[in-house]
């Protein structure tokens, strides 16, 4: 018994200063919890505020995100250098100095130490079709040796791997929009 004692006024006082705050835990936790409905509300409110876990929303575009990464690959998908290839006679496409300059101005776009992403949204806005959106792809390629859609998914995807809501506009703009 002896042992748990405090042996000098310096300790007991740590000792109350940490029974202390104990108890105000406690006290806080059974407040928000009454409040809240439940204390797993709570912290997982607390813990997605922080980016230390993911919303349902952040779950459901990392999703997505993921199943356009798997997609992209895909002939069939307009991120494939090879989806223009199959468009039919008369299909919108870009000329390769159109391509070229919007391929630049999504790779100027990310900068060393300042990003525009107003620019790299601004460039993929100005497709009218998937078809176009597949010949930049391959443009892009060429001119700076990466998958766009890679390239975009790194950059705009924080440490924290919560993709910005750039990325979004931009994968639901190119869903959006006509094959060809």
């Amino acid at each position: 018994m002896k042992n748990l004692l405090p042996s000098s006024p310096q300790k007991a006082k740590a000792y109350l200063i940490a029974i202390g705050g104990l108890i105000a835990i406690v006290i806080a936790a059974v407040y928000l919890t009454k409040t809240f409905g439940s204390i797993g509300k709570v912290l997982r409110g607390f813990t997605d505020g922080l980016g230390l876990t993911d919303s349902e929303e952040t779950k459901a575009f990392n999703a997505a995100v993921s199943k356009a990464k798997e997609d992209a690959a895909k002939v069939g998908s307009p991120w494939n250098v090879n989806f223009y290839k199959q468009a039919p006679e008369g299909a919108r496409l870009l000329t390769v100095s159109s391509a070229d300059n919007l391929a630049k101005q999504l790779w100027d776009a990310h900068g060393f130490f300042d990003d525009n992403e107003a620019a790299a949204v601004g460039a993929i806005k100005e497709l009218k079709a998937k078809s176009q959106l597949s010949f930049l792809c391959e443009r892009f390629m060429m001119k700076y040796k990466q998958d766009l859609f890679t390239w975009l998914t790194k950059w705009l995807t924080p440490y924290i791997g919560t993709p910005d809501e750039e990325l979004k506009i931009i994968t639901d703009y190119v869903n959006s929009l006509p094959n060809y």
